[in-house]
């Protein structure tokens, strides 16, 4: 049985100890399952486990050089399910789904608190994160080529009618460098685009034109997904570089630094 009393630091991530139990008891009765759904969709599974999942990154936070190993190990196991989802995807959900598994797999590389031994178990393990990081890349570069045509030209059209190209930070880029930014757009999550779009200054760009946030939260939805019911996505993902999403779903916030670091890098 796990216990409180085994950690000597305190808990970053609140947990209830007596409710941790009885989920931990479920997780470990399908815990592979538990694995593979925490990857594909953790908000989730951090509202159906709370506790559990809050107790993961208490471990992590604090991970002595075994628990990271056991996390990278349960990570690469994990993704071995989750290349067969993405073969059956197709489009931007396939390229956002393989980025999310680039990003997650480079996290062990970029994670800021290890120490000499945890740096050394990594090592262990590079060769086959590199692997696996390798068959990502590959994968992306060849999901890119097959988006289809009418879908980047919808896109590309959507945002060309929007006024996009006479934004001032836009319109000093070289032209290469103009598809390179609308390709990252494309590509990217929605929240790392919202957080583009907003220090592009195309939302105060459409503030001069249309009447109301919410026609102005549709617009934008309409470029990213022509099918969508409404404006919901777009205006939460904009609230949240004003106030944090306290329940972590809707993040553009956290791209703020690297919205702007990738245009500085683009110029």
């Amino acid at each position: 049985m796990i216990d409180k009393e085994e950690d000597e630091q305190e808990d970053i991530y609140f947990v209830d100890y007596e409710k941790f139990r009885k989920e931990f008891k479920e997780v470990k009765e399908n815990l592979d399952d538990f694995l593979l759904c925490l990857v594909e969709d953790p908000e989730t599974y951090e509202q159906l486990y709370p506790n559990y999942t809050n107790h993961l990154k208490n471990k992590l936070y604090y991970s002595s050089p075994t628990n990271l190993i056991m996390s990278i190990n349960n990570c690469l196991r994990a993704f071995e399910y989750y290349k067969e989802e993405v073969f059956y995807l197709s489009g931007i959900q396939k390229i956002n789904k393989i980025e999310e598994a680039i990003n997650t797999l480079s996290m062990f590389f970029t994670y800021n608190k290890q120490s000499e031994r945890e740096r050394n178990f990594i090592k262990l393990k590079e060769t086959e994160i590199n692997k696996q990081l390798s068959y990502w890349k590959e994968q992306l570069y060849q999901a890119k080529l097959t988006v289809p045509k009418e879908l980047k030209e919808r896109f590309e059209d959507s945002i060309y009618k929007s006024g996009f190209y006479e934004l001032g930070k836009v319109n000093i880029l070289k032209p290469h460098l103009k598809i390179k930014l609308i390709e990252k757009l494309k590509s990217s999550d929605l929240a790392f685009s919202i957080a583009m779009l907003d220090y592009l200054g195309f939302f105060k760009y459409l503030e001069n034109i249309h009447n109301t946030q919410k026609e102005i939260n549709l617009i934008v939805t309409r470029i990213f997904n022509a099918n969508a019911k409404d404006e919901t996505n777009v205006k939460k993902l904009r609230n949240s570089l004003v106030k944090p999403d306290t329940k972590g779903r809707y993040k553009a916030n956290e791209y703020i630094e690297e919205v702007e670091r990738y245009y500085k890098e683009l110029r």
